[in-house]
C-alpha cells in the first residue's frame, strides 16, 4: 500500500475529525514506519484556514524534540568528552551555587536536578542571560538530589547544551548541526530558524493555534522573535518523517539510513533503559519512568491516566517523547514500529490527553486491522 493511502487508516481519519469538529486542532502531521519501511506519510486538514497542511510544513515539536540533544550528549559521552556522572559545574562553574553543586547529567537527564525554573523568557533575552538566571536560581525547597522527581520542561535543556557547548568549543547551533543535523543527513531539522532560512522559506512554518474560550486562537510563535530562538528543549521543527528517521536510527541500535554508525549499540540501550523507576513526578502529578531523556512507557501506573501515552497497544518497552499539548515521537521495538505526528493546536492539557489517548488507540486499532501480522506486544 502507499504510505499516504488514507482511505487505509479509518480510525486514525476519523479521531483527527473529532478532533477538528471539537475545536483542537487545524491540521496533524504524521509518520508510521516498521522497521524502517513507511506505513503512513500524511498530512491532514489545514496549516491555517484555507491552506492545507503539507508533509513539507516544518512543524513544531516542543519537548517532542529533547531526544535530539540527547543523542548529541550521547555522540560526546562515547567519545569521552563528557561522563554521565560529572557534576554540571565541571563545565558551567557558575551554576555549582545554591545547592545545585552535585546536579550531574544523569541527574538532568532524569530529571531529578531540582531547578525547574519555568518563566525564563527564552524568547526575548539572549542566550547567556537566560543562562544566569537558570546559574542563580537555588535548588527547589525540600528537593533531594537524584531522589525527587519533577520534570524540567525548559531549564535544564538550556544548561545541557551550554554544558555541552563548552565541552566541544562550538556554538549550540553548530552543535546541532555537525552532531545530529549532518551525521543523520537530516537537514529540515532545527531548533530555532535560523533567521536567513525563515526569510526565504516562512511559508513553510505553519501557525501553532491555542485554544480559548472553546476557540482556536492562532499563537505568534511562527514568527520572529520566537520562530528563530534557540531552546533545546522546546523549539525544535521539522517534519514528521524527520523524527520518524531519528528513532529509526534508534530501533537500528544507532546505524544511520546511509548504513554510517551514528551511535554504539551499547549507548542506545542505556539511553533507552529505565533509570528513573517508579518516582512520583512532580510537574507531570503521575508516576512515570524515565530513560536517559526519554520517557519510557509507564501505562503499568495507570493507562488511561498517564500523560502523553504511547497508547494500550505499545509494550512495555516503548520509549519517546510528547511535546506539550500538540505532539509526539516514539518507538516500539517489540514491533519495530515508529509513529511521530504532531497538530498544530494546543487545546489545554486534559483536552490534549484525551486528544492523545484517542489518536494512540486509533493508530493501534489502523495497524491490527490493517496489519494482523504484526507483533505489537499487547492487545488494544
Amino acid at each position: 500500500m502507499s504510505a499516504t493511502d488514507l482511505k487505509d487508516w479509518p480510525h486514525l481519519l476519523k479521531a483527527f475529525d473529532e478532533g477538528v469538529a471539537t475545536g483542537l486542532h487545524r491540521g496533524l502531521q504524521i509518520y508510521i514506519s516498521q522497521h524502517g519501511q513507511p506505513l503512513l506519510e500524511a498530512a491532514l486538514g489545514e496549516a491555517e484556514p484555507g491552506l492545507p497542511l503539507s508533509s513539507e510544513h516544518r512543524m513544531l515539536w516542543l519537548s517532542s524534540g529533547k531526544p535530539l540533544l540527547v543523542l548529541i550528549f550521547a555522540r560526546l559521552w562515547e567519545r569521552g568528552l563528557v561522563r554521565i556522572d560529572e557534576p554540571i559545574c565541571h563545565w558551567i562553574e557558575e551554576f555549582g551555587t545554591h545547592g545545585k553543586e552535585t546536579i550531574t547529567f544523569r541527574h538532568v537527564l532524569t530529571h531529578t536536578g531540582g531547578f525547574r525554573v519555568l518563566d525564563l523568557g527564552w524568547e526575548t533575552k539572549s542566550w547567556q542571560d537566560v543562562i544566569e538566571l537558570i546559574c542563580r536560581t537555588s535548588l527547589e525547597a525540600n528537593w533531594v538530589v537524584g531522589v525527587t522527581a519533577g520534570y524540567h520542561t525548559i531549564s535544564s535543556w538550556f544548561i545541557l547544551a551550554e554544558a555541552l557547548s563548552r565541552a566541544t568549543g562550538l556554538s549550540v547551533r553548530d552543535l546541532f548541526d555537525q552532531e545530529l543535523r549532518y551525521p543523520l543527513g537530516l537537514p529540515e531539522l532545527s531548533i530555532g530558524l535560523s533567521e536567513e532560512w525563515y526569510i526565504e522559506n516562512q511559508s513553510s512554518v505553519p501557525p501553532m493555534y491555542a485554544r480559548i474560550k472553546g476557540e482556536l486562537q492562532v499563537l505568534d510563535w511562527h514568527q520572529p522573535p520566537r520562530a528563530i530562538c534557540i531552546s533545546p528543549g522546546s523549539n525544535t521543527r521539522g517534519r514528521a518523517r524527520d523524527l520518524g528517521a531519528v528513532y529509526e536510527m534508534i530501533l537500528k541500535e544507532g546505524e544511520a539510513a546511509d548504513g554510517s554508525r551514528y551511535l554504539q549499540p551499547t549507548t542506545i540501550a542505556a539511553l533507552t533503559a529505565r533509570h528513573r523507576v517508579g518516582l512520583f513526578d512532580l510537574t507531570l502529578q503521575h508516576i512515570v519512568d524515565f530513560g536517559l531523556g526519554f520517557i519510557i512507557n509507564s501505562k503499568a501506573y495507570g493507562p488511561e491516566t498517564v500523560p502523553y501515552s504511547y497508547g494500550l497497544w505499545t509494550s512495555p518497552r516503548t520509549f519517546g517523547h510528547g511535546g506539550s499539548q500538540s505532539s509526539i515521537g516514539f518507538c516500539d521495538p517489540e514491533s519495530g514500529i515508529v509513529v511521530t505526528w504532531a497538530t498544530n493546536g494546543m487545546p489545554g492539557e486534559g483536552w490534549h490527553q484525551r486528544r492523545n489517548r484517542a489518536l494512540q488507540h486509533a493508530i493501534g486499532l489502523d495497524l491490527f486491522e490493517r496489519f494482523p501480522q504484526l507483533n505489537t506486544g499487547a492487545s488494544i
